[in-house]
Parts: C-alpha cells; structure tokens; sequence
C-alpha cells in the first residue's frame, strides 16, 4: 500500500481521495432515500421487507458497513489534512472575502457541516440500529433484542416511534439541510476535480450539485413529515 500512502501525499492524490470517497458516500445516500420512501406512504410491509432483506445479507452487510465507515474516515481524514497544508501554506487570510451567495457559504461551511454531518450519523445508527426493537405480530419490545424464528423485525415501528419524538425528528430535519448544504458545494468540487472544470461546464455542474442536495435534503424532509403527521 505504499504507493496509496505516496499518492495521497499529493496535492491532486488527496483531491481525488477526497471525491472517490465524497461522491461514494453521495451515492449512497440515494440508495438510502430510495429505501426509506415507503415509510413516507406507511407502506410497513414493504419497508420491513426491505430492512429485512439487508439483515440477510449477513456478512456481506458487515463488509459493506465498514466499507461506509473506512471511506467516510478516510474522507474526513483527507479534508482535515488538506483544510491544515492549506492554512500552513497562507497563514494570513484574503482582506477582502470572495464568497458570495449559497455557493459562499456552502464552501465556507464544508468543515463544519461535515463535522455536523459526523456526529448526526453515530446519533443516527445508536438511534435505529441499537435503539427500541419490535418483532412483527409481536406488541411489546425485545429484551434482548431478537426476534423470534422466522419472524421479522419491525423496524418501522421503531422508526415511527422515533419520529413522533418532535425533539428528534427537528435534529434530523437540520442534519438533512446541513447535508443538503454540504454537498451542494461537495458534489460539484468532485466532478471538478475529475475534469469538468472548464467554464463551459460550470454552470452545469452546479445545477447537479445543488439539485443533488435539494433531492437529498427535500426527499428525507418529506419522508419525515409524512411519518410524523401518520404517527406510530
């Protein structure tokens, strides 16, 4: 792996990083949205059929979590170095700020909203994956948190629950906007940096990248408010 070490060392080598990893964790988080759309419609069956065909996976859904995990370190790893050679290298900042805009701000704020981002993931996964656990057919909790033979997990109960909490579903409804915020300026600079950085691209890269956040941030705001007005 000495060849990754020395190309990460690199200036182009971390940018390049940095999007791999980026537009991973962007696709993924389609997938999630997709996934979660029969939530918004109460359609439990199918959503419990969904989570239970990941549970099947068995190992192979381990591998593709610590997958999300390595990539979503190494990205954050990647910024941070890059955000400090950058700082080192003009110690004084500009006199006179260029950012304008959403654009401005979304750029100015990558730090902090990936940050932000970071932490509303371990709430997440603590949330759902480790928190009130329902059996199909079954009316009270699991202690311990299996399931009988043959019988499903009913995470959308759970999920429900969550969600009438207003107190959650308000951080979750700003997670998704600072997400949105994120990648809007994220998803562009990826693309960028695999070559469509010519002016005549501009503007197109932009437009994907800002629909790409309002599509993410709109889509999971939406499906949270339909759970909340059906409640559990």
């Amino acid at each position: 792996m000495s060849w990754f070490k020395t190309y990460t060392k690199s200036s182009i080598g971390k940018k390049q990083v940095m999007a791999v990893t980026g537009l991973a964790w962007a696709g993924f988080a389609v997938t999630h949205l997709l996934g979660n759309i029969p939530l918004a419609f109460g359609a439990k069956e199918i959503f419990n059929a969904y989570a239970k065909g990941l549970s099947d996976l068995g190992p192979l859904l381990y591998i593709a979590e610590l997958g999300l995990i390595v990539i979503l370190v190494l990205h954050m790893f990647l910024a941070f170095k890059t955000r400090m050679e950058n700082k080192a290298a003009r110690p004084i900042a500009y006199a006179v700020s260029a950012r304008k805009g959403v654009k401005g701000i979304a750029s100015f704020t990558m730090p902090y909203t990936g940050m932000a981002i970071f932490f509303f993931l371990i709430l997440h996964i603590v949330t759902f994956k480790y928190g009130s656990y329902y059996c199909v057919g079954i009316e009270s909790a699991m202690d311990p948190k299996v399931c009988p033979e043959d019988v499903a997990r009913d995470l959308y109960r759970t999920v429900a629950e969550e969600f009438s909490k207003f107190w959650y579903s308000a951080i979750y409804i700003v997670a998704m906007l600072t997400f949105g915020l994120h990648v809007s300026h994220g998803v562009g600079s990826a693309l960028q940096t695999f070559g469509l950085n010519h002016p005549r691209y501009n503007s197109l890269v932009t437009k994907l990248s800002t629909g790409y956040g309002v599509f993410i941030a709109g889509g999971n705001i939406l499906i949270v408010i339909a759970v909340m007005v059906r409640g559990v």
